[in-house]
């Protein structure tokens, strides 16, 4: 079986591992295929971690609180409320955030006047 990609490439489902060249001049490569949505992974560890979010497995747990974690990065971010660290500062009022999305909210809400185009545009504000 045959399906097209999100690019218009050709996408053959062999096992979960799946072929595609673009022409003949370009070397074939391997990609890796979800058994649930067919979406495409150029790692098969990318699949076992995407198909998490149809099966609901957390295999990855806080020791301290007991909450499960899909994604080891997630669980390292998680450990932070934990610990009170807060690596992000404001540089305008020197508030701290255990996270940086939470310093970006912060500063577009409250700094938003004070920033220079280039914090802005880092923000993914237009001005």
């Amino acid at each position: 079986d045959a399906i097209s990609d999100w690019r218009g490439r050709d996408v053959i489902f062999n096992q979960q591992r799946v072929a595609w060249t673009r022409n003949d001049r370009v070397p074939r490569e391997k990609l890796f295929a979800c058994t649930y949505c067919g979406k495409v992974f150029n790692r098969p560890k990318k699949v076992v971690i995407h198909q998490r979010i149809h099966t609901g497995e957390k295999p990855f747990k806080c020791n301290t609180c007991g909450k499960f974690f899909a994604e080891a990065g997630n669980l390292r971010k998680h450990q932070k409320v934990h610990t009170g660290e807060r690596p992000y500062s404001c540089s305008q009022c020197g508030q701290t955030f255990a996270w940086i999305r939470n310093l970006k909210n912060h500063q577009q809400k409250y700094h938003a006047d004070m920033l220079t185009a280039e914090e802005l545009l880092s923000l993914g504000v237009n001005k």
